[in-house]
């Protein structure tokens, strides 16, 4: 059996590949994604040869040139990709009239899948769900040799991440598949890990604080966001009434994809920006960009207002120059970063990882890393590399041979003999797709930091447009629904709610009697200051004016003492030797002056302005210690 690789966009997007598979019975040529820069004239056959195309999920820039793949291949060519997926490019590519020709030609070729599938008397695949977006899928291929019986186990990953994303799972493969060749996308992620948790806390307490909040993001974004929120206020018990509507793009993709909308308006189609917007309300939409689209319509009429936000989700660092409301942007960026990716090819312990995905210096830094007994690639060529042939797994051509055996003894000592299975056909292992319940803890959300500003809960439209409005006590089951006029009804909920009041207003009384108490003690502190500071003017302080016979002295008893140390002066102007005052010694813009501390130690015919002479001593201090 031969199986071999070749990159089709090396140089731009570089998230395109070709598998060969060649077995004594069959031989088949497979793509993964039609990313930018796709250049099908660089396959080693022919682009009619193509046996299947597999689309990740629905990131533009991974089905940017599917147009030209459409073109070139046969129209009995497969497109494999999930139903989430299918969903997703419905909605994106049948909206846009440029497009309407591509999508009908595209969707007459689909193959949606969720399961294993036979793809010739050979190999069989299976996606695997991978977090990073709606739908979005690793897949996983297994190729039998008719005459060794051993099956080799091909990984792709696509972009993914650990943790689900609008509950799509995380990337998990099951123990009892051994990967023996990784295909694995490796952008990372370089924003921290608590960004999205911010987003939404600010989202809440903008609105909270009675501000009409505009959120913009690409579409898979802004419904990313939406499910978050949906998810958060299922969990939390709330009260204040704050209108959350997802419209738009992402509106139609949320409704397509089933997402439960309890606390959200869902609003495809507007004519006015105040049908959708308004004070104390958060409104989702997209794109990221202020160029066009809901999210430039949307823009437009806040942008004045200091009574609104504009919170932007991104995946760049373009920045934007905006006047009157207030701009937050948040990188929303759905990637493992660079030591969780290591460890799961260390996990996985292929014999081949080929990283992918990512600029020639950072495809480097991850084939340079700590990586035993792996062979790792991070070639940015178009040439066709042989990973595996009739005498088993193939090294790259630029390996020496005693660098060969290195790597050999390395993998028997790390990971032993790798056991094959045979049975390709029967007892495939489990994989899990398809989209589960939305859990916002699931997905990277610290709740803890927004339940200080979830005071709100937002509610589905009814016939007609109009809202339903409920209270929510924190009770399950407790809950009461208005008529279609907004009416809030009275009902048995009163007395819950009239005990909540008074728990609170209970909790208030004794916040008023600590400040009380507080008051009180600065009130007795700023008496007892006042005293202080009585009593201190009633001392006679003596401030001599600069003198030139003293000059002298005081410049020679600056250099060995600092301003405001203690001092112990003589008088001369008495006669009285043992006369002994203390003071401080001061210096400010008016002059030099020694504030005297011990007033009643003064000879008696020395009166207020009385000029005398000092002798400057420095008192020894007692030194302080302490950490």
């Amino acid at each position: 059996m031969n199986i071999e690789f070749q990159h089709l966009n090396a140089h731009q997007s570089h998230d395109s590949t070709a598998i060969y598979i060649e077995t004594r019975t069959d031989s088949a040529v497979y793509l993964i994604d039609a990313g930018g820069g796709l250049d099908l004239s660089r396959l080693w056959c022919e682009p009619s040869d193509i046996d299947g195309v597999f689309l990740t999920h629905a990131h533009r820039d991974h089905y940017e040139n599917i147009q030209s793949v459409l073109k070139k291949t046969e129209s009995e060519c497969p497109i494999y990709l999930t139903e989430e997926t299918v969903e997703i490019l419905k909605i994106t590519l049948q909206g846009n009239d440029n497009r309407s020709e591509l999508s009908d030609e595209l969707f007459g070729r689909i193959v949606a899948v969720d399961s294993w599938c036979k793809l010739n008397d050979s190999v069989v695949m299976t996606p695997v769900s991978a977090g990073h977006a709606p739908g979005a899928v690793s897949y996983l291929f297994r190729a039998l040799d008719p005459d060794s019986k051993d099956a080799t186990t091909i990984l792709a990953t696509g972009d993914f991440t650990f943790e689900s994303v609008a509950g799509n799972k995380g990337l998990e493969i099951p123990d009892d598949i051994s990967v023996d060749i990784l295909l694995v996308n490796c952008p990372t992620e370089n924003a921290p890990p608590d960004t999205k948790t911010k987003a939404i806390k600010n989202a809440f307490e903008q609105a909270n604080g009675g501000k009409q909040v505009l959120v913009g993001g690409k579409s898979l974004f802004a419904l990313h966001f939406a499910t978050l929120c949906n998810s958060i206020l299922d969990t939390e018990s709330v009260g204040r009434e704050v209108t959350i509507r997802l419209v738009g793009q992402p509106a139609k993709m949320y409704k397509s994809l089933g997402y439960g909308a309890e606390n959200i308006e869902l609003v495809a189609e507007y004519a006015e920006p105040e049908e959708v917007m308004s004070q104390g309300s958060i409104t989702i939409s997209a794109p990221d960009t202020l160029q066009f689209g809901s999210t430039k319509r949307l823009y437009n009429h806040i942008a004045d207002s200091r009574e609104s936000t504009f919170i932007r989700l991104h995946s760049s660092n373009t920045k934007m120059k905006t006047e009157g409301c207030t701009v937050t942007s948040y990188k929303w960026f759905l990637h493992p970063d660079e030591q969780d990716i290591l460890q799961f090819v260390r996990n996985l312990a292929p014999f081949h990882a080929i990283f992918k995905h990512a600029n020639l210096y950072e495809l480097r830094r991850f084939a340079e890393a700590d990586l035993t007994g792996i062979v790792a690639w991070s070639n940015d060529d178009h040439n066709v590399h042989t990973l595996q042939n009739s005498n088993g797994m193939q090294f790259p051509e630029w390996i020496s041979e005693r660098g060969k055996e290195t790597i050999r003894n390395d993998r028997f000592l790390t990971f032993g003999q790798q056991q094959r299975s045979n049975q390709i056909f029967e007892k495939l292992p489990d994989v899990t797709t398809g989209t589960q319940p939305v859990v916002a803890e699931d997905e990277g959300i610290n709740i803890e930091q927004i339940k200080p500003h979830l005071r709100t809960r937002s509610h589905p439209p009814t016939n007609g447009g109009k809202t339903k409005y409920s209270i929510h006590v924190g009770t399950e089951g407790s809950e009461e629904q208005s008529d279609t006029s907004g009416e809030v009804k009275q009902s048995s909920l009163e007395p819950e709610l009239q005990e909540s009041v008074s728990e609170l207003e209970g909790k208030i009384n004794n916040l008023l009697q600590k400040v009380d108490g507080h008051i009180e003690r600065s009130e007795e502190r700023f008496s007892s200051l006042e005293q202080e500071v009585n009593s201190l003017e009633t001392k006679v302080e003596k401030e001599p004016q600069p003198n030139p016979e003293v000059e002298t002295d005081r410049k020679a008893s600056q250099k060995k003492t600092k301003y405001g140390s203690p001092l112990t002066s003589r008088s001369e102007s008495t006669g009285r030797d043992n006369s002994t005052v203390t003071g401080i010694f001061t210096q400010n813009r008016k002059g030099t002056f020694i504030k005297i501390q011990n007033a009643e130690e003064l000879p008696e015919n020395v009166k207020d302005g009385d000029e005398i002479s000092l002798e400057i001593k420095q008192r020894e201090q007692t030194p302080i210690s302490g950490d």
